[in-house]
């Protein structure tokens, strides 16, 4: 995954652009992927992704569920570097 401008992500399997997706304030404005992508857990990876960046922006959101109980599985860890699977 790439950020290319702020807010706006791509991306990239083995050089080639599979998804897009783009943070609009606290929240997650679209996720894309390449029809003959899907089905594959991109999407999935992808999302994962965008939660962390909003996460790590301090979304204020967190303390909401928090209140109301919800709690943490688990944090993913991502880099901004190109995917090679």
């Amino acid at each position: 995954m790439k950020q290319e401008a702020e807010n706006r992500y791509t991306y990239f399997i083995d050089g080639e652009t599979v998804g897009h997706g783009w943070l609009e304030g606290n929240e997650i404005g679209s996720i894309s992927v390449r029809i003959d992508m899907q089905g594959k857990g991109i999407g999935r990876k992808f999302a994962k992704y965008l939660c962390n960046e909003l996460y790590n922006r301090g979304n204020k959101a967190r303390y909401l569920y928090e209140s109301l109980g919800f709690e943490e599985l688990y944090v993913s860890e991502f880099a901004r570097k190109y995917l090679r699977e």
